[in-house]
């Protein structure tokens, strides 16, 4: 089991380089589509008004008049370099930028998959164990309705209520635990419903399967088939829906950052976007890629770990 398992890790982290170098060709090349030119954009950034002499001379200085292939070998030695180029707008070096920025996605998008977890698993759990009851209905109802909710809807709201209204809580920045509330549950909310929702769908499936009538005929208490069986035959499958989930909230919940002037990478990229800062948004895809290929290779991993009867064949 530990060697088909090295096996499979090896081979997965053999094709990161082939897949992070399609991805950054394909994000340099699609950025050059753009009609309009980032000399421009920062020059009326800047307040001065683009003339052509103007626009060519920062081009020279930004290296964007150069051949496509020879500006992007140059973009691809600094990220070798693990420096990513540098800014167009700021000037300094990307890896720099990214790094202040990552910080606050990261306690954002943590706090929000905990309080997922936290509320999705035991609400799915008694929905599927009580089928027919109250809670179940009223367990569905507020699922389907956090799952429709817009986000950034839901994030208006939430500083309407509690911050304009009941003035409990800011209404955007960072710096207190009061200021991290209210984004957290913006993001938290249409992942609880979502979650519940699989959760519960799966574990009435695995409900119905014939070894729980086995079980029960061998004497194990409903509790003991629940938490020893049920529990991880339901869970194990979900771990692909978690990781890529929390990859998302990773790579920067981009309408909550704007929305509470959140200062992550999501509300960094929006920004980029609109300067045409290209050195920040490729690096940016870059490093998203990486997150994703990696968390989807730590869930494989735990579910092969969890459930045996996953083959290898499965992956390959």
């Amino acid at each position: 089991m530990k060697k088909t398992l090295w096996l499979f890790c090896l081979k997965r982290l053999a094709s990161l380089p082939i897949i992070l170098l399609g991805v950054s060709l394909l994000t340099f090349f699609l950025m050059r589509i753009v009609p309009i030119e980032p000399a421009e954009v920062i020059l009326r950034l800047s307040g001065v008004t683009p003339t052509t002499e103007s626009i060519r001379s920062l081009e020279k200085e930004m290296g964007v008049n150069l051949p496509l292939f020879e500006q992007y070998w140059l973009w691809l030695k600094d990220v070798l370099s693990l420096q990513f180029g540098t800014s167009f707008v700021s000037k300094l070096p990307v890896a720099e930028e990214l790094l202040s920025k990552f910080p606050a996605t990261v306690l954002l998008a943590i706090n929000s998959f905990v309080l997922a977890l936290t509320i999705s698993v035991p609400s799915g759990i008694i929905s599927a164990l009580y089928p027919y009851s109250l809670i179940n209905k009223f367990v569905r109802m507020l699922s389907i309705i956090s799952v429709s909710l817009p986000t950034f809807w839901l994030g208006f709201m939430l500083i309407y209520i509690f911050s304009i209204q009941l003035n409990l809580f800011p209404t955007n920045g960072t710096g207190s635990l009061a200021h991290l509330i209210l984004p957290t549950c913006t993001l938290a909310i249409p992942i609880i419903g979502l979650f519940t929702q699989t959760i519960q769908t799966a574990m009435t499936q695995e409900l119905t399967k014939p070894y729980i009538d086995y079980a029960y005929q061998r004497g194990l208490s409903k509790k003991t088939i629940i938490m020893k069986h049920v529990l991880k035959h339901t869970l194990t499958p979900l771990l692909s829906l978690f990781g890529l989930t929390l990859g998302n909230l990773m790579a920067g919940a981009i309408v909550v950052e704007q929305v509470f002037s959140w200062p992550g990478v999501g509300r960094y990229l929006i920004e980029s976007i609109i300067n045409r800062d290209y050195p920040v948004i490729q690096s940016y895809v870059l490093i998203v890629a990486t997150l994703y290929v990696c968390i989807n290779l730590c869930t494989d991993i735990l579910q092969r770990i969890f459930d045996p009867r996953i083959k290898e064949s499965t992956y390959d």
